[in-house]
């Protein structure tokens, strides 16, 4: 999963098909197609590990722990080849 962090305002927007804004319009994006997104602005941009996101909400969901579940989140270097920067 991709986002987008805005320095500006600091918003974090998840991408869709769709053309997202953060709240102060500086940074855009939105996907390309499954896998590729485009990005302008000033957004930078973020991936959440799908697998240990799904495995952190299984863990919260059956109640076995009362502690914090961490998943993985990262960024994603401008020069990625699933990001277009406008």
């Amino acid at each position: 999963m991709k986002l987008i962090y805005c320095p500006v305002c600091t918003d974090i927007v998840r991408l869709f098909e769709d053309e997202r804004f953060c709240k102060c319009r500086a940074s855009w994006g939105n996907y390309v197609d499954s896998i590729n997104a485009k990005i302008g602005g000033e957004a930078i941009p973020f991936g959440i590990s799908n697998a240990t996101l799904a495995n952190a909400l299984q863990i919260n969901a059956a109640g076995i722990t009362d502690e914090s579940i961490y998943f993985q989140i990262f960024i994603i270097p401008i020069n990625c080849t699933t990001i277009i920067k406008e």
